[in-house]
């Protein structure tokens, strides 16, 4: 199992490398500049080239069924869903094959509505609760992962 973090934007990247640590489990950044993050122990910086969508490129090629994925980017949620891996926002939501239709509808229909000039204002404010669903959410998730890697 491996912990591929969808790295640009993601404010829980401290909650992600503590655990990696704890449960002795690579954690892979992946962002297309450094970050200082990347130097953290435990941390694996995945640097791919500028342009649009080269991280999820990225991710979407090189995760696995035994992987966590964490991305707030719902087309690449839905491409590692599909190939048998978790997913899982930085709100705590999680996405796999039970959940990703919806999500992925929902994000169909809020892209629509913007392409056609509807303002929908932006998401809310990051806070505690969000920290907190994020880490209950992935402590469920690596255990999940954890009891099926077992043989």
């Amino acid at each position: 199992m491996r912990l591929i973090v969808d790295g640009d934007a993601c404010p829980v990247k401290d909650l992600i490398q503590r655990a990696a640590l704890r449960l002795q489990v690579p954690m892979i950044l992946v962002s297309n500049r450094p970050m200082a993050f990347g130097n953290e122990p435990g941390v694996t910086p995945v640097i791919v080239p500028e342009g649009p969508d080269q991280a999820d490129r990225w991710i979407a090629t090189e995760a696995t069924r035994d992987d966590l994925v964490i991305t707030a980017d719902i087309p690449l949620a839905a491409e590692v869903v599909a190939k048998g891996s978790l997913a899982l926002g930085h709100r705590g939501e999680v996405f796999d094959a039970a959940s990703i239709g919806e999500y992925k509808a929902r994000w169909t229909l809020m892209n629509s509505l913007r392409a056609e000039g509807l303002e929908l204002g932006g998401p809310k404010t990051y806070g505690n609760k969000d920290r907190a669903a994020f880490a209950n959410a992935f402590e469920r998730l690596v255990q999940r992962l954890q009891k099926a890697q077992r043989p």
